[in-house]
Formats: structure tokens, C-alpha cells, sequence
């Protein structure tokens, strides 16, 4: 590999689970003799100063990582594998989930590689009242996740960090997991109460399609929707004229 035209890393393959890093200030480039796969993930600088600026530590100028080198690390690499479903389902993803990976890598990578200190003790307290009440407003009315958890912690006029640590404990989860709770709570009713098809019942509680519906539901509850709504609505009854 090389930056800025000089050759900084060894031509050794690297082994499976590693990262590299480089900064974009720079040009790289290398010689990829065979294929393989690899996720790429950029985090703005911005970003990185917003979280030290939570924390009250300086701005981060430099990572402590060597641009090409192979890194060991086992935070990045779970980060980078939980994202692998919505490399291979993409529809079924909300931003919810996104933002709540991206940030984790964040909070991480300044941790670990610039020399700040960020401190990951429980928030204090959790969400006032009407700050839980509003978000799960929100929530309820945004159920195909596309709402930023900026935007949630914005409507808190909280930091995004501290959004994310109050509401997991207020709630015990994170948003993108009591989204899902809640997309098969509002199913449950439908099932119960209506005669909507599963498809139906999948479109308007914002699932991709009946296949997600029902992976999402029967991990949830223990049983499939069609188990669940002859649970509930129990034996048809015969009217004989």
C-alpha cells in the first residue's frame, strides 16, 4: 500500500477479522492481487469531535493507527459483522439500526485510538418523562425506523450519546429494538382484531414483507403470526342454518 506515493505497508495478505485504517486527507492507493470481501466505513472527522466534545476532551487531530497495517480488534470486527444483514437483506434495515452501529464504532475508535477518555458508565436517571413520551411519539408514528436518533435526541435537546445511553435506560433497549416490539405489538392487534391477510398485516406495521414480518414476530414471541392468531381468536365456530 501507499500514501501520498510512498509505499507504507508491507505486500502481505492481510488475515480475515482485521481493519485498516486511512485518512482521507491523504492518497492512497494499493495492488490487490486477488479478490475478498470487505466492508468500508468512513466516520467524518466532525464526528469524532463531537463525541470528544461530550466527553470535555480536546479535538481529535490524529488517530493512533498506522495508515494500511492490519488491526486486531474485536469491537470493530462484532460492529462489522452485525451490519452483514443489511449487506444481504437491505430492505429490512431502518436507520435506527444504522445510526445505532455507526455511533457504537464511533464512541469506540475514539476511545481506543486517539488518547480521550470516554466514559461508558449508565446514564443517570434515564429519560424525564415527557422526553420518553415524546420519542415513543415519534416512534409510533415513524414505525419503518426512518428517523435518525439525531433527530430523537434533538426533539430531547439532548446529545445523541446521551440519547442513546437514557433511553436504553429508561426503556431496557435500544430504539431500533423497541421499534420492532413495537411493530409486532401493533400486529398482534391486527391479528387479533382484523381479518387483514398476513401481507397486509406486514405493509401496515411497516415490515419489508411477510417473510421479514414473520421471522421478526416468531423471534419476538416463540410462535409464527398464523399459531399466534389461532391462539387468540381460538376455534371458529360452525352457524348451521
Amino acid at each position: 500500500m501507499w500514501v501520498d506515493g510512498k509505499a507504507i505497508a508491507p505486500s502481505l495478505p492481510l488475515p480475515p477479522g482485521v481493519f485498516t485504517f486511512l485518512d482521507l486527507r491523504q492518497s492512497g492507493s494499493a495492488l490487490i492481487k486477488s479478490g475478498f470481501h470487505s466492508v468500508q466505513i468512513y466516520i467524518p472527522r466532525h464526528a469524532l469531535n463531537v463525541i470528544a466534545g461530550e466527553a470535555g476532551s480536546r479535538r481529535i487531530d490524529e488517530l493512533h493507527l498506522r495508515p494500511g497495517v492490519g488491526v486486531n480488534d474485536a469491537v470493530v470486527l462484532g460492529l462489522g459483522q452485525s451490519l452483514l444483514p443489511a449487506f444481504e437483506r437491505p430492505e429490512e434495515v431502518n436507520q435506527l439500526f444504522i445510526d445505532h452501529v455507526t455511533h457504537a464504532l464511533g464512541l469506540h475508535v475514539a476511545h481506543a485510538y486517539s488518547g480521550i477518555e470516554v466514559k461508558q458508565g449508565p446514564a443517570k436517571g434515564g429519560l424525564a418523562s415527557w422526553q420518553e413520551k415524546r420519542v415513543k411519539e415519534l416512534l409510533d408514528t415513524n414505525l419503518s425506523g426512518d428517523i435518525s436518533l439525531e433527530a430523537l435526541a434533538c426533539e430531547c435537546r439532548i446529545s445523541t450519546r446521551h440519547f442513546s445511553r437514557a433511553f436504553r435506560q429508561s426503556v431496557g433497549m435500544p430504539p431500533h429494538r423497541w421499534l420492532l416490539r413495537r411493530r409486532v405489538e401493533k400486529a398482534r392487534g391486527l391479528l387479533r382484531e382484523s381479518k387483514l391477510t398476513m401481507s397486509e398485516i406486514a405493509a401496515v406495521c411497516s415490515f419489508a414483507d411477510q417473510s421479514h414480518f414473520t421471522r421478526v414476530f416468531s423471534r419476538i414471541t416463540g410462535v409464527s403470526p398464523s399459531a399466534w392468531r389461532r391462539q387468540t381468536q381460538g376455534p371458529a365456530t360452525r352457524i348451521d342454518s
